[in-house]
């Protein structure tokens, strides 16, 4: 199969006939989609046509196609396919995780469903589109389908391991060092395939596309069922074949030693790796080293018949000063390589490092100090430092000079919005040792209650590591919704004090609301989320509408009441039907400051024949209906 036939199998999907209204994944039809990615909607009447897709000059997929458009929450989905039981489309990017509300307008029909988002909802594509048995997967080099072998010879370099392309969607926003592939047979063995690449799919719309490394174990395995797991979701299962690599292709394919750096005296495992499992009689390969009066190995070693590799010891001696040596696999004119380091049995060894003080608050500097179990010989001794986080800045080595068991350096930290716990690692001669110093954040914010009724004030609090310099200092306050919560632009902590208070006004909203309150120092800051409720439960105590039936193109009246009189602000409440088609209403009715009720018109259509539509009226976690029937 080649790419292009691949690709418009993914892009063009069978139908599946379901009512009522069901949003699934594209790729295996499980109900879980994710932001960007491929999904099918299945009910009744959702189009008057049936027509696939043509990118618009923008080069985008259009967001109506035949008359018809799909909205999650309110975001138009880019279309790939319509039809009266189908509709392939792009999830849209952005939609956040939980159950959203679809809904599909193919004038005069209308129909409402919901959608389950997550952010990854791994699926693999297969090549009859049921998301089941052979799957969409190439080899990424020569895009060639299976059956395919460990090796691919058009790879560059000496690396000629085969690379497959396998295609899905709902990958790509999976972190990509948590995504992962699995494959079993059918007998229950399973091994990993490395992953190079998880995320879109070059030049395709809502396609992700997983390259994975075959490994060498997998040679001649025959069906091997893979499945990909994108952070903590798996997903279908999709099947491939391997083929046996021919007898006179199997060979070295690599050399590794246990420890690259050694001390006179000790031993070392070499082993030796093949591209895939030995043939009958094995094979032999050949070993060398550059010393071997430092470094002695076997002449020749047998990687045994089915085989993946063999280990053989390597005894040392002491030499006259720390040496290089260059041991090196041959075999049928193929050749492996590696380095191992021979030190003096008495040169110094890393001891220790340390950082000091043990706790600081971002932006100050500490004092680190390594340590060797010996006085550095002629020339010093070089130890490689490196920090765990990015906030705590070392260099990339210290020089113990000659004579001198003991070196320092300084560690430079940036400002932080919540503690860290930073680390030291110093290397030497593969011998490595830590420190950790703890990074404080100039300040810390804090806002009480964390919940809040609307109209209710709420205190925020900020608290310094150590008293106020001379002069105090002042921090910037910034709210995410100054409609909902307003705060003052600084709040100011005078000298030799350790805390500043300020106060959170807030207006009730319409519905429950989480606002985020922020503070700024010196290039730091700290957010904090402050829930604001609407106060609204059980605010609405009936809906009534007259007349209750009226001839299509008539207009009735809608009467809210609440039950309790509007705070100061008012009350807005929502307003919606089940047939938008045939009713019309505002979005929003507001009942004044101190009222208990509130009219708002209802527009009416003509229609073919009688119905009866259900109007609701909301406010925060209250809600009631009334129908009205329209003649």
């Amino acid at each position: 199969m080649t790419k292009a036939i691949l690709l418009s199998v993914i892009w063009l999907l069978p139908a599946q006939a379901q009512s009522p209204l069901t949003v699934v994944s594209a790729a295996n039809y499980q109900s879980i989609v994710s932001p960007g990615s491929l999904a099918s909607v299945f009910g009744t009447s959702l189009s008057n046509v049936t027509q696939s897709a043509q990118l618009e000059a923008s080069g985008q997929l259009p967001t109506q196609l035949g008359g018809t458009s799909v909205t999650f929450n309110g975001k138009e989905a880019a279309l790939v396919y319509v039809s009266p039981g189908q509709i392939n489309l792009i999830v849209p990017a952005g939609a956040p995780a939980g159950t959203a509300t679809v809904l599909v307008v193919s004038l005069p029909t209308t129909t409402q469903g919901t959608a389950e988002i997550r952010k990854v909802a791994p699926a693999l594509f297969s090549s009859n589109g049921a998301g089941t048995g052979p799957g969409s997967i190439l080899n990424a080099v020569t895009y060639a389908a299976d059956p395919f072998l460990v090796e691919t010879l058009e790879n560059g370099g000496d690396d000629k391991r085969t690379r497959l392309a396998v295609y899905g969607t709902g990958i790509r926003l999976g972190i990509s060092s948590q995504v992962k592939a699995q494959g079993r047979t059918d007998s229950g063995k399973t091994f990993d395939l490395s992953v190079e690449y998880a995320g879109a799919a070059p030049g395709f719309f809502g396609l992700d596309q997983v390259n994975v490394v075959i490994p060498a174990e997998a040679d001649g395995l025959g069906i091997v069922h893979l499945s990909i797991t994108a952070e903590t979701v798996t997903s279908n299962v999709v099947d491939f074949t391997m083929s046996s690599l021919p007898t006179n292709r199997i060979g070295l394919a690599g050399l590794a030693l246990s420890s690259s750096i050694i001390a006179a005296g000790d031993a070392v495992s070499a082993t030796i790796t093949l591209n895939a499992p030995a043939p009958a009689g094995g094979i032999m390969v050949r070993l060398s080293s550059s010393n071997d009066s430092i470094a002695r190995v076997p002449v020749f070693v047998t990687v045994p018949e089915k085989a993946l590799f063999v280990s053989v010891p390597i005894q040392t001696t002491s030499p006259v000063f720390s040496q290089d040596i260059e041991i090196t696999a041959s075999t049928s004119g193929v050749s492996r390589t590696a380095t191992l380091r021979v030190n003096r049995s008495d040169a110094p060894s890393l001891s220790s490092v340390a950082l000091d003080p043990a706790s600081v608050s971002g932006g100050a500097s500490v004092a680190g100090t390594v340590g060797l179990s010996a006085n550095a010989p002629l020339g010093g001794v070089t130890v490689a430092l490196q920090s765990s986080a990015p906030e705590l800045q070392v260099p990339a080595a210290v020089v113990v000079p000659f004579g001198k068991n003991t070196a320092s350096f300084t560690a430079a930290t940036s400002p932080v919005a919540d503690i860290i716990m930073a680390k030291v690692t110093a290397t030497l001669d593969g011998v490595t040792k830590t420190a950790s110093v703890t990074l404080n954040p100039l300040f810390v914010l804090t806002l009480t209650p964390a919940s809040v009724a609307g109209g209710s004030d709420a205190s925020g609090k900020v608290t310094l590591p150590d008293v106020s310099p001379a002069g105090g200092i002042s921090i910037q306050l910034q709210s995410s919704d100054l409609t909902t919560a307003r705060v003052p632009a600084s709040v100011s902590i005078n000298a030799g004090q350790i805390s500043g208070q300020f106060t959170i006004s807030t207006t009730p909203p319409v519905s429950d609301r989480t606002v985020t309150i922020t503070a700024t120092y010196r290039g730091a800051s700290q957010s904090r989320p402050l829930t604001v409720t609407s106060g609204l439960q059980g605010v609405i105590s009936k809906l009534e509408i007259a007349p209750a039936t009226v001839k299509g193109g008539a207009t009735a009246t809608g009467t809210v009441t609440l039950a309790r009189p509007a705070g100061a602000a008012g009350i807005r409440i929502s307003l919606s039907s089940d047939s938008p088609i045939t009713v019309g209403l505002d979005l929003f009715v507001t009942v004044p400051a101190g009222q208990i009720s509130a009219t708002f018109p209802i527009r009416t259509s003509a229609v073919a024949s009688a119905r009866t539509v259900t109007i609701t009226a909301a406010a925060g976690d209250s809600a009631k209906t009334a129908t009205l029937s329209v003649n």
